[in-house]
């Protein structure tokens, strides 16, 4: 089986996903080649292409823009036609809109082309009307929807308004070598931060995360607990009015954003609570990283974000806009660490287990026998 992935999104869980699915090759026993684009690339997606070369992927820059351009994404389309025509690949997956888009269109102008399967990692449709009518333009030239969660596949089927047989869940995996238990005190000492109660904040600093909801629960947190302090690991073109936001209600000397770093796990094992304010997601790594190191997650009740908080964990997500009962359930587990020390320790085998390597593994070589198999029958599913 050859596996060709398409992928412009080269931040955030787009890019996370597709580093997993080289992790998770071992296991699915194909020959794979990715289609990506370095207009955006930063030095973690250098770190990911160095994983992919190492595991034998055969690796095919094309330049692809996020925004909608016809003359450049004609020119990406005809790139990944004629990778297509050359490397003839079983299946085409394309990741995100953008990567997504560009893999199904180039797919069908090649007679006899591979099946299609699209991950939207957060569909674009959440974002405009516009966005929601090119995805189900795009819909008949898709085998399968590859969903990372099950509340995500229930998003794609209630959007695109599809059959629930046309989407296949694949988890994703947690590195638990990069994500071992470590001590607060240990971490903090490397990174140098000082005592006190600190939130944590991971992320880009853009609309769909929205940082400037996570700026407004730590001032309602520092109203009763005013020592707290908070930490925003990420960057964005929402910086500047997220500084600013911190100025505006007194936190300038509380609030510190300290931009990409590979050191994201040292901030994760130096933080009291860690702290998701996303309007959307299609799973919500953070959140699971966070639990699968044992410290506790106060989320907003979203798409994906709802498979990793479940059970006793959802009691520990608030309706997305609810900043008052978010910053009540981030006092709450500082006022009380030792209950938020089992809260999050229960959850951690829990995490480790339902997002491994193997289980991703074996999912992605389902569904990719599943698109073949239904593109020999000439359907969709």
């Amino acid at each position: 089986m050859r596996v060709l992935h398409v992928l412009e999104a080269t931040l955030g869980g787009a890019r996370q996903y597709v580093r997993d699915i080289v992790t998770a090759s071992p296991f699915i026993g194909a020959d794979v080649a990715l289609a990506y684009s370095m207009l955006r690339a930063d030095s973690g997606f250098k770190q990911t292409l160095e994983r992919a070369e190492a595991a034998g992927w055969y690796l095919i820059p094309v330049p692809m823009k996020r925004e909608i351009s016809p003359t450049d994404d004609i020119m990406a389309i005809a790139n990944v036609r004629g990778i297509i025509r050359r490397w003839k690949p079983d299946v085409i997956h394309g990741h995100s809109s953008k990567g997504g888009g560009v893999a199904r269109i180039a797919a069908r102008l090649v007679r006899g082309g591979p099946a299609t399967v699209y991950s939207p990692h957060a569909i674009a449709a959440n974002i405009s009307r516009r966005y929601l009518a090119l995805e189900k333009l795009c819909a008949p030239l898709t085998t399968l929807y590859g969903a990372v969660s099950d509340s995500e596949l229930q998003e794609l089927v209630d959007l695109l308004s599809i059959a629930p047989e046309r989407v296949r869940v694949v988890y994703p995996s947690l590195d638990p070598g990069r994500l071992r238990v470590r001590d607060r005190s240990d971490a903090r000492r490397e990174l140098g931060l000082p005592d006190g109660e600190m939130i944590l904040g991971v992320g880009r600093l853009a609309d769909q995360k929205n940082p400037l909801a996570f700026i407004d629960l730590v001032a309602k947190v520092r109203a009763e607990r005013p020592t707290a302090y908070a930490i925003w690991v990420g960057d964005g073109e929402l910086r500047g009015r997220v500084e600013a936001e911190a100025t505006s209600h007194g936190l300038a000397n509380a609030v510190r954003v300290v931009g990409w770093t590979d050191r994201v796990p040292s901030y994760i094992a130096a933080a009291d609570v860690i702290v998701s304010t996303a309007r959307y997601e299609s799973f919500g790594y953070v959140v699971a990283e966070a639990l699968a190191m044992e410290r506790p997650v106060v989320a907003t009740r979203i798409t994906g974000t709802t498979d990793v908080m479940s059970g006793a964990l959802s009691a520990y997500t608030y309706q997305p806009g609810n900043l008052g009962q978010g910053a009540v359930l981030v006092r709450s587990l500082l006022e009380n660490p030792a209950r938020a020390a089992a809260v999050a320790a229960a959850a951690s085998e829990q995490v480790r287990r339902a997002f491994s390597e193997q289980r991703m593994g074996a999912a992605l070589l389902q569904m990719y026998t599943d698109a073949i198999a239904i593109r020999n029958r000439g359907g969709v599913a």
